[in-house]
């Protein structure tokens, strides 16, 4: 008996199990020695990083050259806006997917999020964007409540799948703000403005066709097109392409329920001519061809990136 004694199991705090006769020479690693050994590999990973953006360092002139060309694909330029209505102005930004595309031209630039903790009621996120090459950061560290806000009240969420992309969406509207810190203002404002020159082309499509699809697709929202001539301030008959691309953005906005059609329409009153021969021609036009074209993707904005964008909407409108 006394000799099974020396064999009873007891765990102890330190992780290692005395008695077991296949105890291996080292003391078992705890979960925080796993944690220690993932912090030094990821330490690792980013010095290695560093590393290679000081050997490589982005040349901006064929930087810059790779994010006009990027700017010059319909598609991208297509995304590249969000818009939201602030003070009786609609102020426009770039979009998480130009945000994207600017820190893959620009180079020797990591971004991302990571989840730090997950509980039953929320998750701590993290949001970071970084140059490699002049070790300036951004990040920002918030809660995301497991819960959607609806009509009908708050619901919560239980399904993973549910949390996960509640979570990356939320994610991503802070990467962009951290990536817009990052990349120089300037680089970011003449992006801007070549995906406006991509979006006032239009692929070729011919500009009436366009007012007619912009016109179809807010009719389906409920904004008549006399509430659109308000806007305008002209009928829209006169409408420039300048104009239909600003209008795509609203249109977005309302369609992904961020805002109401009274953010930017006066819904009363009546049509003119122009518009009521329009109307008629969108009647009779099969409701496949009536899909908006190009379309703005719509991305509410953080806080931070907010108040940049209306510092830079109001000297826009002193001009």
């Amino acid at each position: 008996m006394a000799s099974n004694e020396g064999m009873i199991v007891r765990e102890r705090d330190a992780g290692v199990v005395e008695g077991n006769p296949f105890t291996p020479g080292v003391a078992i690693q705890t979960e925080g020695a796993l944690v220690g050994v993932e912090a030094v590999r990821a330490q690792a990973e980013v010095q290695a990083q560093i590393i290679s953006a000081k050997k490589f360092p982005r040349d901006p002139f064929s930087a810059w050259n790779r994010i006009a060309m990027a700017c010059k694909r319909p598609k991208l330029a297509s995304q590249a806006l969000y818009a939201y209505p602030r003070g009786g102005e609609t102020v426009t930004g770039p979009s998480i997917r130009l945000a994207e595309t600017l820190a893959q031209a620009w180079g020797n630039v990591t971004f991302g999020v990571r989840e730090l903790e997950q509980r039953d009621a929320d998750s701590t996120i993290e949001a970071y964007c970084t140059d490699l090459e002049t070790n300036v950061t951004r990040s920002v560290t918030f809660q995301v409540p497991h819960v959607r806000y609806t009509k009908r009240g708050v619901v919560k969420l239980s399904d993973p799948r549910d949390i996960y992309e509640l979570v990356a969406n939320q994610g991503s509207r802070r990467v962009r703000a951290c990536i817009l810190a990052v990349i120089p203002g300037d680089i970011v404002d003449l992006a801007v403005a070549e995906c406006k020159r991509t979006q006032v082309r239009g692929e070729g499509e011919p500009l009436e066709d366009r007012v007619r699809k912009m016109v179809a697709a807010f009719s389906e929202v409920g904004v008549p097109p006399e509430a659109i001539e308000r806007r305008l301030g002209h009928p829209l008959t006169q409408t420039v392409a300048e104009e239909v691309v600003d209008l795509q953005a609203v249109y977005r906005a309302i369609r992904e329920n961020f805002a109401s059609r009274q953010d930017f329409f006066d819904l009363g009153g009546t049509a003119s001519e122009g518009t009521k021969a329009l109307a008629e021609r969108i009647k009779s036009t099969p409701p496949a061809a009536n899909a908006p074209a190009g379309e703005l993707p719509f991305e509410p904005p953080t806080p931070d990136e907010e108040a940049r964008a209306a510092k830079k909407g109001a000297k826009s409108h002193a001009e």
